[in-house]
Order: C-alpha cells, then sequence, then structure tokens
C-alpha cells in the first residue's frame, strides 16, 4: 500500500491524513506500518483525497500488476547480486525475522 509514500510526497502529517479521513494518527501509523488494514470505504477515502485510483493506492497498475515503491525496486536490483550460498542464507534470515515478528504479537 501506498500511503506514506504518497503522504509524504504531499507534505502532509499523519495526523492530517487522520483528520480528512476521521481517523486518529496512530491508525494512519498502523496503516502505514502493516499493522492494520483500511477497509474499502477509508481506501476510497485516501484515494480521493490524494487524487489516485484505488488500484495505484493499493500498488497495483491498471494491468493488475503490482507498482513497486523505489525502495522496493532497490532491494530487488540487490537481491539480483546475491549467489546461490547467499540467498539460501537471506531465505533463512527471513524466515527468523518472520517468526521474531509474529511472536512478538
Amino acid at each position: 500500500m501506498r500511503i506514506k509514500a504518497l503522504r509524504k510526497a504531499f507534505g502532509i502529517s499523519q495526523t492530517k491524513l487522520g483528520e480528512v479521513c476521521g481517523l486518529t494518527k496512530a491508525t494512519i501509523s498502523q496503516y502505514e506500518n502493516g499493522k492494520r488494514e483500511p477497509d474499502i470505504a477509508t481506501i476510497k477515502t485516501i484515494a480521493a483525497y490524494f487524487g489516485c485510483t484505488v488500484d495505484h493506492l493499493l500498488g497495483v497498475d491498471d494491468d493488475g500488476q503490482r507498482v513497486y515503491t523505489k525502495e522496493e525496486q532497490e532491494m530487488i536490483s540487490l537481491f539480483g547480486q546475491l549467489n546461490e550460498e547467499e540467498l539460501a542464507e537471506l531465505d533463512t534470515f527471513v524466515d527468523f525475522l518472520i517468526s521474531k515478528r509474529n511472536n512478538a504479537k
């Protein structure tokens, strides 16, 4: 989801976006950090505020293909530079991080 990227591009705070949507700053933060998902009405409100489509807000282009942020594109580029052994290590580390996050909940 592109809420944070759009909010920063428009130069507005989480508080301001929350006011527009009738939500708290904490809720906007949770959306941006993937800890909570907005309902469809909120998604439509946010998309309308930024003047974009719901697909764009969700990170999907008109062809149904996922659109990657600059940061994601950089990670994909770095990922492509790893050899098979390094990819296996990365896979193990990612599993560890996900497990750690899930256990913290």
